[in-house]
């Protein structure tokens, strides 16, 4: 057997680029893998940073809000901007589950969203000791939440 294949080079020559394709399927397979995977999380790192600027910015928003002195006929409207804000963060979080990057938001969008709104009518009638507390539950409830999407996140997609 060995002396058929040492007697026909053309054997030899098929066998070797045989083998070169498989090897040449096997490395773009490996390839293709490995890029699909570093493209999923570039694109889900981009929608947590983008909830990450959501958070900031309603954080920011409702902090000014809390500090700052309003009449009353402008509640209704604040409270409404800050509802709205809430849903759109709810909205990209769930985007974000949708990216099999497990989530569980809805306690601290909760609470976030009642330290936010609740009294937020009475703000000029607020002693500012209450606000004070007010604006630190915010920070938490945000702080942690950002938090566990990052953890969720690198659990998904571990640094290599």
């Amino acid at each position: 057997m060995l002396t058929d294949i040492n007697d026909n080079p053309a054997l030899i020559a098929i066998t070797v680029l045989s083998i070169s394709i498989i090897f040449v399927i096997i490395g773009w397979q490996v390839l293709f893998k490995n890029a699909k995977r570093i493209t999923s999380r570039s694109e889900t790192y981009g929608l947590v940073t983008h909830t990450f600027k959501l958070v900031d910015d309603l954080l920011n928003e409702a902090s000014i809000y809390w500090l700052t002195p309003q009449d009353n006929a402008k509640h209704l409207l604040h409270a409404k901007n800050f509802e709205l804000k809430t849903q759109n963060l709810k909205k990209n979080l769930q985007l974000i589950a949708s990216r099999g990057v497990e989530l569980d938001f809805t306690l601290e969008l909760r609470k976030a969203r009642r330290a936010i709104t609740l009294d937020a009518e009475r703000v000029s009638d607020i002693s500012d000791s209450i606000k004070t507390l007010k604006i630190e539950d915010m920070n938490h409830y945000l702080t942690t939440l950002k938090i566990n999407i990052f953890k969720s996140f690198e659990t998904k997609y571990p640094k290599n």
